[in-house]
């Protein structure tokens, strides 16, 4: 598997930990986005793309987020379980390795690095949604250019399958 792609989304406003956000392309097949990249205590890390785990509420069913006092459908005072901040989310797509993670995180920071100088003020995440039809789950309306368009990103905040490329055999060698 070969990372074709590296999007970034640079985080604009105010001063907070989260730096931006990532979108990887993998084969020029498929797409992991929303990858957070973060300020730590001890530097630039990515976090994986999460969800809220939910539970269901024991009088409807529904699903709830596990924080929630209420029931979102039937307004159920919901029991309170004690979770970690860490059991509150749940990746939705990780590596399963950590030669894997890595790989990505430093590619991934390493493009954030690069586009140092380049400013986006497009919204807190990737969202290009709409260059796909949910009708025919699995038809793509649009190419890659089309999204350089209707997203107006600039050629100088896409990293190359290039340097993507050279960056993945300088690792790949040093793992091996």
């Amino acid at each position: 598997m070969e990372i074709t792609e590296i999007r970034i989304s640079r985080r604009t406003q105010g001063d907070g930990k989260l730096k931006g956000y990532a979108a990887v392309t993998f084969d020029d097949v498929f797409v992991v986005r929303d990858l957070k990249i973060i300020e730590g205590k001890k530097g630039l890390f990515v976090a994986m793309p999460s969800q809220k785990i939910q539970a269901p509420c024991p009088k409807c069913k529904k699903k709830n987020a596990l924080r929630s006092k209420f029931c979102n459908e039937c307004g159920q005072r919901l029991p309170l379980k004690e979770k970690t901040r860490r059991e509150i989310h749940r990746d939705i797509a990780h590596p399963v390795n950590s030669d894997m993670r890595s790989y990505l995180q430093k590619v991934i920071i390493e493009a954030y690095q690069a586009n140092q100088g380049s400013v986006d003020d497009n919204s807190d995440h990737f969202d290009d949604s709409d260059s796909y039809d949910d009708s025919d789950h699995g038809t793509v309306e649009s190419t890659t250019d089309d999204y350089l368009s209707t997203t107006s990103l600039k050629d100088e905040e896409r990293v190359s399958k290039k340097d993507v490329e050279t960056s993945s055999k300088e690792l790949l060698d040093t793992i091996e």
